[in-house]
């Protein structure tokens, strides 16, 4: 899917950011995706995966933390 944009449009949105980056950033980034055949549910997938981390990782530490007060109030 293609999408094209004036000279216009694009001087008049480059100054916006989505999430801290510019349009601009946002645009080469894309760009480097494509190049790499990297597909939105592949950029999907990535994403849910690190949250699973995340989440995975922070239970982890919250058990030790737990562990680790439970020890020393013994």
């Amino acid at each position: 899917m293609s999408y094209l944009m004036s000279v216009e449009d694009f001087e008049k949105l480059s100054h916006c950011t989505i999430c801290g980056y510019s349009l601009n950033e946002l645009m080469i980034f894309a760009d480097a995706c494509r190049k790499q055949n990297i597909s939105n549910d592949d950029l999907k997938e990535f994403c849910v995966n690190v949250k699973n981390v995340y989440t995975y990782v922070m239970n982890e530490i919250g058990k030790s933390f737990n562990e680790e007060i439970e020890r020393a109030l013994k």
